[in-house]
């Protein structure tokens, strides 16, 4: 529903927004590293310390010693699936596992920029399999298989609270009408409209 979309600058951007809304300095944001190279930057943005995780042997999430990570100060855990920069996809039952562990007042970011790439069918949609997970947010972009990176235009969703809160620190006007035309057209072209 309507209620659940926050539409910004871009899935960074959305990425730095959700940082605003739940992190003080002191507090943490845990991910995978290698990973999206923006994260530390979101995290020190707000003043928060990152907790670097490093990528298993495969290149991949080590998502138990993320999950063995988790203090009293995360407020925030990225998951980039499939990871940027090594391509590399969580499936769906070690993914369960991993948001069955982490607790309910720390929100889980699923950072699906690539989602589009993916041809594993073991690699869960974050929207459809974890949409209705009260601490699970779904960051999508138009930047990468629609082609319109330049117009940095990107989605997340989240629960109804979750999306209510990030609008409250959304930066205004931060996307144009023509990367909003160009996204509604892309997704029309595409049948999800």
């Amino acid at each position: 529903s309507p209620d659940r979309i926050v539409t910004g600058c871009g899935s960074v951007a959305l990425a730095e927004h959700l940082a605003k809304a739940t992190c003080l300095p002191g507090d943490e944001i845990v991910y995978s590293w290698r990973s999206c190279e923006a994260y530390p930057s979101i995290s020190a943005g707000v003043g928060a310390t990152s907790i670097r995780v490093p990528n298993n042997p495969g290149h991949g999430h080590d998502l138990a010693a993320m999950a063995e990570a988790i203090t009293e100060r995360t407020r925030m855990v990225i998951v980039c699936n499939p990871n940027n920069p090594t391509g590399t996809s969580v499936r769906k039952a070690e993914l369960d596992r991993f948001l069955d562990a982490v607790p309910s007042d720390v929100l889980v970011i699923l950072d699906e920029a690539y989602r589009e790439f993916v041809t594993d069918d073991r690699v869960p949609d974050g929207l459809a399999t974890y949409g209705d997970r009260p601490n699970v947010v779904v960051l999508r972009t138009l930047s990468k298989a629609w082609g319109l990176a330049g117009l940095r235009i990107g989605f997340l969703v989240a629960q109804p609270e979750v999306a209510a809160a990030i609008r409250k620190v959304l930066t205004p006007f931060s996307t144009s009408l023509v990367a909003q035309a160009a996204a509604t057209c892309a997704l029309m072209m595409d049948g999800r409209f």
